[in-house]
């Protein structure tokens, strides 16, 4: 796996121009480059050895190259598969110029949230003597998460940024430090309780996931990210081995 997280969009478009392999599968490729590396192998197990597969360090880098090419404007000759993170998309649903074939995304709202239910991080929790702290902190943060996730639904197609006490990214820590600010409603907002029920349906698929990883390894503190990344990618399950299938489908056609 090539990774190259410190091109432009202009300079991996030249790369792939270039490319001799007969396929490139772009991925986003920093935190989830164990898991992709892991994907190379299963192809070259199943007698694919002509693709290279591609971090870019980006989503928006991915999906930017995805509507070029579509478009015709670049790469016409080149085989590529494009694999992202659903984000947002899987609370508000994948926009239908973003429904493609050669377009594979996530179960969850990120490939963390698809290892943490392969790795079923739910049943290392429940078997903890931590399960209630958990339970509670995830609660607690749900509470903040869900005034993030209204904001940025509501600020979709705006160009202007979201107050910090909104920003979806925010590390749990920080929320729980600032907690009664980052939970007071402005003017004009009302708690979205719907949305947080929703929420709690599905949890381990629509909440960030590096959110809910980063409170699952405050708890846990046995476990860390990376070392959830391998067990997933040493042996996929589910949503990992269903990203991993459904290359080798397009590969066959």
């Amino acid at each position: 796996m090539t990774l190259h997280a410190q091109l432009t969009e202009d300079e991996i478009i030249a790369t792939l121009e270039r490319s001799s392999f007969e396929i490139t599968i772009l991925v986003e490729g920093s935190d989830d480059i164990i898991i992709y590396r892991n994907l190379e192998g299963f192809l070259e197990k199943k007698g694919y050895s002509y693709i290279d597969v591609l971090g870019v360090g980006g989503r928006n880098t991915i999906l930017n190259i995805f509507n070029k090419k579509k478009s015709g404007s670049i790469l016409q000759d080149k085989k590529i598969i494009f694999i992202v993170d659903k984000d947002i998309w899987v609370n508000v649903g994948i926009p239908d110029q973003y429904v493609n074939k050669n377009l594979i995304f996530t179960f969850g709202y990120s490939i963390e949230n698809d290892v943490f239910m392969d790795v079923n991080c739910s049943a290392i929790v429940n078997s903890s003597p931590s399960q209630n702290e958990y339970v509670v902190y995830l609660d607690k943060f749900m509470q903040w998460y869900v005034l993030a996730l209204q904001a940025t639904i509501n600020n979709i197609g705006n160009t202007t940024d979201l107050p910090d006490k909104r920003s979806i990214g925010r590390h749990p820590c920080e929320v729980m430090n600032r907690y009664e600010e980052f939970c007071q409603l402005d003017d004009g907002e009302t708690y979205p309780i719907e949305l947080l029920n929703v929420l709690k349906e599905n949890i381990y698929c629509l909440l960030r996931g590096k959110s809910l990883l980063a409170i699952f390894t405050k708890i846990c503190k046995n476990h860390t990210p990376k070392g959830l990344f391998e067990i997933a990618a040493a042996n996929p399950k589910n949503h990992i081995q269903r990203i991993f299938n459904d290359v080798e489908k397009l590969l066959k056609q």
